[in-house]
């Protein structure tokens, strides 16, 4: 994203624990949940941001705390293997790349524009 953001929101617990594997992404206790725990209407997030020439990727577990009627979600950093919320772009693919096997991946021919 040039100058703007982007994010995408993962949800169900088979795809979480996938990216989870894939990106080696962790989050801490969800209170009441122990830490790495999908529960009920949890999701991941990963939001793109481009400052300064580079893009950042950044990741939360957003989940339900069912303690109340109201719905409302609560939120905690998911962490990479750096410990951190937040890699870049470049960090990222790296981490796919390394465990991607290109044999499972079509990518789209290039338009012709």
């Amino acid at each position: 994203p040039q100058g703007g953001g982007a994010s995408l929101y993962v949800g169900h617990d088979t795809n979480l624990d996938g990216l989870s594997a894939l990106l080696g992404l962790g989050w801490p206790a969800a209170p009441p949940y122990p830490a790495n725990t999908t529960v009920p209407g949890g999701m991941l997030r990963l939001t793109a941001t481009a400052a300064g020439g580079a893009t950042a990727v950044c990741a939360s577990f957003l989940y339900t705390r069912f303690e109340d009627a109201s719905g409302g979600m609560a939120e905690v950093d998911a962490l990479f293997p750096t410990g951190k919320p937040c890699i870049s772009l470049v960090q990222l693919t790296q981490l796919a790349a390394a465990v991607v096997d290109k044999r499972c991946v079509r990518l789209p021919a290039p338009s012709a524009s």
